[in-house]
Protein backbone atom coordinates (compact mmCIF):
# COMPACT_ATOMS: atom_id res chain seq x y z
CA UNK A 1 0.00 0.00 0.00
CA UNK A 2 2.81 2.59 1.10
CA UNK A 3 4.52 1.47 -2.05
CA UNK A 4 1.30 2.73 -4.56
CA UNK A 5 1.34 6.07 -2.38
CA UNK A 6 5.12 6.55 -2.73
CA UNK A 7 4.64 5.62 -6.50
CA UNK A 8 2.18 8.94 -6.72
CA UNK A 9 4.51 11.21 -4.63
CA UNK A 10 6.98 10.28 -6.91
CA UNK A 11 4.93 10.97 -10.08
CA UNK A 12 3.79 14.26 -8.68
CA UNK A 13 6.61 15.57 -7.47
CA UNK A 14 8.57 14.71 -11.49
CA UNK A 15 5.47 16.29 -13.04
CA UNK A 16 5.44 19.85 -11.16
CA UNK A 17 9.59 19.94 -11.20
CA UNK A 18 9.02 18.71 -15.24
CA UNK A 19 6.49 21.72 -16.18
CA UNK A 20 8.89 24.37 -14.44
CA UNK A 21 9.95 26.84 -17.26
CA UNK A 22 14.01 26.67 -17.88
CA UNK A 23 15.75 28.41 -20.02
CA UNK A 24 17.86 25.93 -22.86
CA UNK A 25 21.23 27.00 -24.23
CA UNK A 26 22.84 25.02 -26.67
CA UNK A 27 26.86 25.08 -26.38
CA UNK A 28 29.47 23.40 -28.65
CA UNK A 29 31.83 21.67 -27.33
CA UNK A 30 34.52 24.28 -27.37
CA UNK A 31 32.19 26.73 -25.29
CA UNK A 32 31.42 24.27 -22.48
CA UNK A 33 33.23 24.77 -19.07
CA UNK A 34 31.22 23.15 -16.78
CA UNK A 35 29.85 19.40 -17.16
CA UNK A 36 27.95 17.74 -14.73
CA UNK A 37 27.48 13.96 -15.00
CA UNK A 38 25.43 11.43 -12.95
CA UNK A 39 26.12 8.00 -12.91
CA UNK A 40 25.40 5.03 -11.20
CA UNK A 41 28.48 2.92 -9.64
CA UNK A 42 28.49 -0.55 -8.52
CA UNK A 43 32.10 -1.91 -8.87
CA UNK A 44 35.36 -0.29 -9.18
CA UNK A 45 35.80 -1.37 -12.54
CA UNK A 46 32.48 1.11 -13.55
CA UNK A 47 33.78 3.50 -11.28
CA UNK A 48 36.76 3.36 -13.50
CA UNK A 49 35.72 3.58 -16.63
CA UNK A 50 33.72 6.82 -15.41
CA UNK A 51 36.58 8.80 -13.89
CA UNK A 52 38.07 7.99 -17.15
CA UNK A 53 35.31 9.95 -19.05
CA UNK A 54 35.97 12.74 -16.87
CA UNK A 55 39.51 12.70 -17.25
CA UNK A 56 39.52 12.73 -20.60
CA UNK A 57 36.82 16.06 -20.33
CA UNK A 58 39.41 17.48 -18.06
CA UNK A 59 42.24 17.38 -20.70
CA UNK A 60 39.74 19.03 -22.89
CA UNK A 61 39.57 21.81 -20.44
CA UNK A 62 36.54 20.95 -19.06
CA UNK A 63 35.47 21.47 -15.21
CA UNK A 64 33.90 18.32 -13.88
CA UNK A 65 31.63 17.76 -11.65
CA UNK A 66 29.88 14.15 -10.84
CA UNK A 67 27.13 13.08 -8.74
CA UNK A 68 26.80 9.13 -8.21
CA UNK A 69 24.22 6.67 -7.36
CA UNK A 70 24.73 3.86 -5.43
CA UNK A 71 22.27 1.22 -5.93
CA UNK A 72 22.94 -1.45 -2.57
CA UNK A 73 23.18 -0.18 0.55
CA UNK A 74 26.25 -2.82 0.79
CA UNK A 75 28.34 -1.76 -1.72
CA UNK A 76 32.07 -1.05 -0.48
CA UNK A 77 33.60 1.86 -2.15
CA UNK A 78 36.96 1.82 -0.60
CA UNK A 79 37.76 2.55 -4.94
CA UNK A 80 36.60 5.76 -4.94
CA UNK A 81 39.35 8.28 -3.77
CA UNK A 82 37.88 11.34 -1.81
CA UNK A 83 37.54 14.08 -4.53
CA UNK A 84 35.50 17.21 -3.56
CA UNK A 85 34.32 17.01 -7.47
CA UNK A 86 32.69 14.04 -6.69
CA UNK A 87 29.83 13.56 -4.51
CA UNK A 88 28.05 10.17 -3.56
CA UNK A 89 24.39 9.14 -2.80
CA UNK A 90 22.62 5.77 -1.39
CA UNK A 91 19.58 4.72 -2.40
CA UNK A 92 19.14 3.40 1.51
CA UNK A 93 19.90 6.08 3.71
CA UNK A 94 20.31 9.40 1.83
CA UNK A 95 16.30 8.55 0.46
CA UNK A 96 13.70 10.48 2.90
CA UNK A 97 10.73 7.89 3.07
CA UNK A 98 9.31 8.92 -0.13
CA UNK A 99 12.10 8.19 -1.79
CA UNK A 100 13.49 11.39 -2.64
CA UNK A 101 17.27 12.29 -2.61
CA UNK A 102 17.75 14.36 0.96
CA UNK A 103 18.83 18.00 -0.16
CA UNK A 104 21.61 18.70 2.34
CA UNK A 105 23.64 15.62 0.60
CA UNK A 106 23.49 17.13 -2.73
CA UNK A 107 24.09 20.73 -2.03
CA UNK A 108 27.63 21.19 -3.54
CA UNK A 109 26.23 19.56 -6.62
CA UNK A 110 23.22 21.36 -6.84
CA UNK A 111 24.59 25.10 -6.04
CA UNK A 112 26.56 25.18 -9.79
CA UNK A 113 25.14 25.72 -13.02
CA UNK A 114 26.33 23.70 -15.71
CA UNK A 115 26.39 24.76 -19.36
CA UNK A 116 25.81 20.90 -19.76
CA UNK A 117 24.66 18.43 -18.14
CA UNK A 118 25.30 14.27 -18.81
CA UNK A 119 23.28 11.14 -17.92
CA UNK A 120 25.67 8.24 -17.85
CA UNK A 121 23.76 6.13 -15.65
CA UNK A 122 22.87 3.01 -17.00
CA UNK A 123 19.54 2.64 -14.74
CA UNK A 124 16.30 4.15 -15.74
CA UNK A 125 14.64 5.13 -12.09
CA UNK A 126 13.00 8.07 -10.24
CA UNK A 127 16.45 8.93 -8.21
CA UNK A 128 18.44 9.66 -11.94
CA UNK A 129 15.13 11.45 -13.36
CA UNK A 130 14.85 13.59 -10.18
CA UNK A 131 18.46 14.38 -10.20
CA UNK A 132 18.64 15.76 -13.32
CA UNK A 133 15.87 18.03 -13.10
CA UNK A 134 16.82 19.53 -10.51
CA UNK A 135 20.41 20.44 -11.86
CA UNK A 136 20.58 23.84 -13.15
CA UNK A 137 21.98 23.41 -16.88
CA UNK A 138 21.77 24.60 -20.39
CA UNK A 139 21.84 21.72 -22.03
CA UNK A 140 21.27 18.03 -20.17
CA UNK A 141 21.59 15.16 -21.99
CA UNK A 142 20.87 11.36 -22.33
CA UNK A 143 20.56 8.16 -24.01
CA UNK A 144 17.16 7.89 -25.72
CA UNK A 145 14.69 6.32 -23.92
CA UNK A 146 10.66 7.39 -23.80
CA UNK A 147 11.29 7.92 -19.99
CA UNK A 148 13.90 10.57 -20.74
CA UNK A 149 12.38 12.29 -23.26
CA UNK A 150 10.52 14.49 -20.95
CA UNK A 151 13.32 15.19 -19.20
CA UNK A 152 16.62 15.71 -21.36
CA UNK A 153 17.28 18.10 -24.47
CA UNK A 154 19.55 15.88 -26.69
CA UNK A 155 18.87 12.25 -26.53
CA UNK A 156 21.22 10.14 -28.15
CA UNK A 157 19.92 6.68 -29.73
CA UNK A 158 23.02 4.04 -28.61
CA UNK A 159 22.82 0.11 -29.00
CA UNK A 160 21.63 -1.65 -25.66
CA UNK A 161 25.48 -3.35 -25.79
CA UNK A 162 26.89 0.01 -26.23
CA UNK A 163 29.74 1.16 -23.18
CA UNK A 164 28.78 4.83 -21.41
CA UNK A 165 32.92 4.93 -23.37
CA UNK A 166 30.74 4.91 -26.94
CA UNK A 167 28.10 6.80 -25.10
CA UNK A 168 30.50 9.55 -24.36
CA UNK A 169 32.48 9.38 -27.78
CA UNK A 170 28.74 10.15 -29.31
CA UNK A 171 28.06 12.81 -27.04
CA UNK A 172 31.41 14.36 -27.66
CA UNK A 173 30.81 14.06 -31.59
CA UNK A 174 27.69 15.92 -31.61
CA UNK A 175 28.06 18.53 -29.35
CA UNK A 176 31.54 19.14 -31.84
CA UNK A 177 28.85 19.26 -34.86
CA UNK A 178 26.91 22.08 -33.14
CA UNK A 179 27.96 25.75 -35.11
CA UNK A 180 30.43 28.07 -33.25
Amino acid sequence: MFEGLKLKKQKRVMKRLIAKKRVRTMHNFDSIKKVGIIFNVTTEERWNLINNIAKVLEKYGKKVFMLGVIDKKDTKLNFIITNPKVTLIRKKGDLNCWGIPKKSKLKPFFKRKYNTLINISNVEDFVTSYLSVKTLADVKIALDTAENQKIYDVLIKMNPDSSEEDFMKQVIHYLTLINK
